[in-house]
């Protein structure tokens, strides 16, 4: 007997309904079909049968119900109650409830007003003793975090506007290296003291190292150093002013973040043209005079008063230096700009100072050794013997630097009377004006060196015209000849046909 699809539909019905079903399971709410379900001929959409259209139900709710049919109670279900009408609710219990419950709204917070550093929030903040860390300028430890911590602490204590507070700090940064400044500039003119005796010493050590004789090298130097020793020279006071760079790389980055951001205040606290420190000069006049400061303090002979580099690098040195310093500072803020002038100012004042004759007497330091003039001819004759060894004694070198290490201090009215103010204010005038002359000269020597060279790349030009003209003159000509003889050739080839 064929069974009925009833009894096979039941079965399999009672056959799923048996499996077991976990209550917590994330696959009871799967929408997911089930695959031997959807394989069933009964159920799958391939197969068509009478029976599918009258299935009310898809193999998700089976699966959904199943443990409900499992276990489904034969009792009746109770009648559903009659309905009621809706109770009234007063409308003070309402609006209690509406305000007791928070809104959504209420949850709500942005981090824009958590992080929003507007300007307005920047102005609110009080200036006081952390107040640059306030801002988010926070460095940590080095040249920038003391040069913020000094350049805060000058502003906060003085109450000063922010243009004179960064003067304050450069100066406050170059008057701290002063001394160290001194013994570099002491031991800069010992060295050039000693320098007739020490140059020949150092040429040989130089030609035994070119020549690989490394015993007459080691030599060479122990003679140098016991020379070094004996004028009472130590090289490495030479190196403490280096400092220097430090305190400008950390004044350069702190003053930089602080227009960048840019500080409250700072775009109203500068003077005169530069008024915004946030933007550069729009004038150009502090870099162009930071330029001008440094070219002075090298032809003063640096921030030593005095330097033993030779005469053509040096020269190299007072025009280049210049000339980098406004390439690469014409477009910095004016807060940097004000610092560098400033730094290069006081390098000025400095480097004169260290010329005067009763400023280095003060400080007890060796006299500046005088320019020799120009050779004049020996008036004796014949052979002399030079000494092979040029190194002074003990005796012969203390007493060159006996003069600076023994004379008493002057007085006011004896270094007045040695040097005047007039007479200081004199020489700056007057090697401003040399200064000018010098380029003025050297802008006629660089205008006769362009017509000059101008005049030389024009005759190269004309040169290599005629010698392309002379070329093609030949080819042209080699061309002519070449059909000049061709022609005969076939003149000949002609008059041979016609005999024959």
């Amino acid at each position: 007997m064929i069974p009925s699809r009833g009894v096979r539909w039941s079965g399999q019905t009672i056959g799923i309904c048996r499996r077991r079903l976990d209550a917590f399971s994330a696959r009871q709410f799967s929408s997911v079909q089930h695959g031997p379900i959807r394989g069933s001929p009964l159920i799958s959409k391939q197969v068509t049968s009478p029976l599918r259209a009258h299935i009310p139900f898809r193999s998700n709710e089976i699966l959904r119900n199943g443990i409900g049919i499992r276990f489904a109670s034969t009792t009746p279900l109770p009648p559903p109650p009659p309905a009621t009408s809706p109770v009234s609710v007063p409308s003070e219990v309402v609006s209690s409830s509406e305000s007791a419950t928070p809104l959504a709204a209420d949850y709500t917070t942005s981090l824009d007003s958590v992080t929003d550093f507007s300007s307005e929030s920047l102005h609110n903040i009080p200036e006081g003793i952390g107040y640059l860390k306030a801002l988010g300028l926070e460095y940590g430890w080095g040249p920038t975090a003391l040069m913020e911590w000094t350049l805060e602490h000058i502003h906060i204590l003085t109450g000063t506007p922010w243009w004179i507070s960064i003067a304050l700090t450069a100066i406050a940064a170059r008057a701290v290296l002063f001394r160290p400044y001194i013994d570099a500039a002491e031991t800069s003119a010992r060295l050039a003291t000693i320098q007739p005796f020490s140059a020949p010493i150092t040429a040989k050590m130089q030609a035994a190292t070119k020549e690989g004789d490394a015993d007459k090298a080691m030599q060479l130097r122990g003679e140098l150093q016991r020379l070094h020793k004996r004028a009472g020279i130590k090289p490495w006071k030479s190196f403490v002013p280096m400092l220097q760079i430090f305190a400008g790389y950390g004044t350069f980055f702190i003053l930089r973040a602080m227009s960048k951001l840019p500080v409250p205040g700072l775009e109203t606290g500068g003077a005169l043209w530069f008024y915004n420190l946030t933007i550069p000069d729009p004038y150009l006049i502090l870099p162009i005079a930071t330029a001008g400061v440094l070219h002075w303090v090298l032809r003063k002979g640096g921030e030593t008063g005095i330097s033993n580099l030779s005469p053509q690098v040096y020269k190299g040195m007072m025009w280049g230096l210049p000339g980098l310093s406004l390439l690469f500072t014409w477009w910095l803020p004016a807060s940097v700009q004000l610092s560098f002038f400033v730094a290069g100012l006081c390098s000025f004042i400095q480097a004169t100072l260290l010329r005067q004759p009763w400023f280095r007497n003060y400080w007890n330091m060796t006299p500046l050794p005088q320019p020799k003039g120009p050779t004049e001819p020996s008036p004796y004759k014949g052979n002399l013997k030079v000494a092979a060894n040029p190194v002074l004694s003990q005796a012969e070198l203390n007493s060159k630097f006996q003069e600076a290490g023994t004379s008493p201090q002057r007085t006011v009215e004896e270094i007045r009377k040695l040097s005047p103010p007039k007479k200081v204010i004199g020489n700056v005038l007057g090697s401003i004006t040399g200064t000018v002359a010098e380029i003025r000269d050297a802008g006629k020597g660089i205008v006769e060196k362009g017509k000059e060279n101008l005049e030389t790349r024009k005759g190269k030009n004309d040169a290599k015209e005629k010698r392309r003209y002379e070329e093609k003159r030949q080819e042209e000509l080699k061309k002519e000849r070449w059909e000049l003889e061709n022609q005969k050739r076939a003149e000949r080839a002609a008059r041979k046909r016609n005999n024959l």
